[in-house]
């Protein structure tokens, strides 16, 4: 694609072939610009560029001729908008396809869905990603067909008792609405794209349902309480998920207290219970077995070092110790410990743990377990301030004073 921009731009000759191919392709496909741009470029070009700023630093689009000045000059009707809703794609990867007869009745429960629902050609709801949501926003700016056949899945969507965010929940997953809002607005985070700006949010929904009385206000209170909820549904979900994780993690320590070590807990809780397993180690085999058996447990089910570690031993049995030794702070080596340095790889090695791998995630492990001690006493000390400032701001001036 840089030869040809290259091309382009030094030849003339070159630049009207391009125009006239564009225009010929345009005319046989009735002067839809995305289908034109599907057959000339393949998907992959699109991993290494972008048409806006606003999402990645990759190269624009918009100052390359052939998707700017060509585009516009073979189609005189080519507005700027236009072209930014059409170019705007993002990469779709194309699934491999189906067997014969898989094909055959997948086309025919897709026909009869989109006969029953007045569904759009190319376009299955609710939308699942951002990426659909772009690609229908091109569509219909480009195609009359579609704007058509979209309006209508509108209309046929929504009944008089259902609210906007009833219709926009058929339409669109969470996940598909995350990145954006109504205004684009989003303070401190990351920047939103506006709804407002997409035909398929505003002018299609206001034309769609202009005999039930809709008008510009209503449209963007319901949009707003559908983001809302598409929210709070998000909260929700990862608030499960956070439960699950953290139960699974109860029931591994729980696990791992019982299958543990003789005359051992684990976590491990303080400084001294590692130095009495560090000698019961050295001077008993049983009690060595029982702990390289017991690290590959705890491996097989965390699946990494650094999650592992949280299993065996709690941060403040950590704070003496780093794997070198050294520091502002006296420490101990962690390396010269059989229980941090032999058993350990003796249990991981076949998991591809050699000595590199386990001090660099010792090393993350130290460096996480301190940065959340830190966290916790920075916690602390502002309750205490808080708890300060609100005694004396109840107590009142001196009437002495």
């Amino acid at each position: 694609m840089e030869r040809l921009e290259a091309t382009v731009r030094r030849n003339a000759s070159v630049w009207r072939q391009f125009v006239i191919y564009l225009k010929t392709k345009l005319e046989e496909w009735n002067n839809s610009l995305a289908h034109v741009i599907k057959l000339t470029f393949t998907d992959d070009v699109f991993l290494l560029y972008s048409y806006t700023s606003l999402l990645s630093e990759k190269p624009l689009l918009r100052n390359y001729a052939i998707f700017s000045n060509c585009i516009r000059e073979a189609c005189p009707g080519m507005t700027r908008s236009m072209l930014t809703a059409t170019s705007s794609f993002r990469y779709i990867p194309r699934l491999p396809p189906p067997p014969p007869g898989a094909r055959r009745t997948t086309t025919k429960l897709s026909a009869l869905s989109s006969t029953r629902s007045g569904g759009v050609d190319g376009f299955s709801f609710p939308l699942s990603t951002a990426d659909e949501i772009e690609c229908l926003e091109a569509a219909v700016r480009q195609s009359q067909r579609i704007w058509e056949q979209y309006v209508q899945f509108l209309r046929n969507q929504k009944t008089t008792a259902m609210d906007i965010a009833g219709v926009m929940k058929l339409l669109f997953q969470d996940e598909a609405l995350d990145g954006y809002n109504f205004n684009g607005i989003q303070g401190r985070q990351r920047q939103k794209r506006p709804l407002r700006m997409y035909a398929i949010f505003v002018d299609c929904m206001l034309e769609a349902w202009q005999e039930q009385d809709i008008d510009g206000p209503q449209l963007q209170k319901g949009i707003t309480v559908a983001i809302t909820a598409s929210k709070s549904r998000q909260r929700v979900k990862r608030c499960r998920e956070n439960k699950r994780y953290l139960f699974k993690r109860i029931q591994l320590f729980k696990q791992s207290a019982q299958e543990g070590v003789d005359n051992f807990i684990f976590p491990i809780p303080d400084c001294d219970t590692i130095e009495r397993l560090e000698v019961s180690v050295r001077m008993f085999p049983n009690i060595r077995k029982q702990y390289v058996e017991h690290l590959r447990r705890v491996k097989d089910q965390t699946k990494e070092v650094v999650k592992a570690f949280p299993v065996l031993f709690s941060d403040t049995a950590l704070e003496m110790y780093n794997y070198m030794g050294t520091g502002r702070k006296e420490r101990r080596a962690m390396r010269d410990y059989h229980i941090f340095h032999d058993c350990m790889l003796e249990a991981w090695s076949e998991d591809g743990v050699n000595e590199l791998v386990l001090a660099e995630s010792i090393n993350i492990v130290i460096k996480r377990a301190d940065g959340r001690k830190r966290a916790k006493l920075f916690n602390f000390r502002r309750r205490i301030f808080q708890n300060v400032g609100t005694i004396f701001s109840s107590l009142g001036p001196d009437p002495q004073l």
